[in-house]
């Protein structure tokens, strides 16, 4: 995205750059996460639990930033200057390299914030297979994940 954006787009190249700059912010967060997660596994000692909190509070707000950014400033650029068709295909890569299990309860977290009508949109835009997994596997795996996570399924 950032690249044809770049070229296409060249007065916002800031903004571009901007975009660019968050998303190895978060990736540094996100390296530091596991890190700890890890470290706080082996341990169970107050110091590493206590900076895993930190650093995802940290993340959560780098990322809504970004979030926030990018709804505002990206996506009227990607209208713009993108093709519908090279949107899809930044989507389909992205969906590529996801584990499908992982994909399932991505799906759930989209679908428990969307409302009915939205909900209804997002399955509908789904092609068969996918809407098949999320009835037969996905909708059971990520309200299990809810229960674990909350003690009630979502």
């Amino acid at each position: 995205l950032w690249p044809r954006l770049l070229d296409r787009a060249p007065l916002h190249a800031a903004v571009v750059q901007r975009m660019e700059e968050h998303h190895e912010a978060v990736a540094m967060h996100l390296d530091r996460i596991a890190w700890l997660n890890q470290a706080w596994a082996k341990t169970a000692n107050a110091e590493p639990r206590d900076d895993l909190a930190e650093t995802i509070a940290s993340a959560a707000a780098v990322l809504g930033r970004h979030l926030d950014d990018e709804e505002r400033e990206i996506l009227p650029l990607v209208a713009e200057h993108l093709t519908a068709a090279e949107w899809r295909e930044l989507g389909e890569r992205a969906h590529a390299g996801m584990p499908r299990h992982k994909l399932l309860k991505l799906m759930g977290m989209v679908f428990e914030d969307a409302n009915t009508q939205e909900r209804a949109q997002m399955l509908a835009a789904l092609p068969g297979p996918g809407r098949l997994a999320w009835n037969l596997v996905g909708r059971r795996s990520y309200q299990k994940l809810v229960r674990e996570l909350r003690g009630s399924a979502a």
